[in-house]
């Protein structure tokens, strides 16, 4: 199972960003992977297709915000 979720990541300058990520997630519910964006991350063949997709992207404003660490694995944040 995947779903749209908020992940927070540590910069190399030690800033932190945010960003909209594809988290996938084993049957226990625990993460186990993301998919960063790349330059193609907001592009789809139709309207619809896109205004869906934004729609699921509002959705993980209402979920738990993970974390990265270093290496790589995601915990989630008790708060925003």
């Amino acid at each position: 199972m995947w779903d749209y979720r908020i992940i927070k990541s540590k910069q190399k300058d030690g800033s932190e960003l945010y960003s909209i990520a594809e988290v996938y997630f084993k049957d226990d519910g625990k993460p186990w992977g993301f998919v960063e964006a790349d330059g193609s991350f907001l592009t789809w063949e139709t309207v619809e297709d896109l205004e869906k997709n934004i729609d699921w992207f509002k959705e993980a404003f209402n979920k738990p915000v993970f974390r990265e660490k270093e290496d790589g694995t995601l915990i989630e944040r008790k708060n925003k």
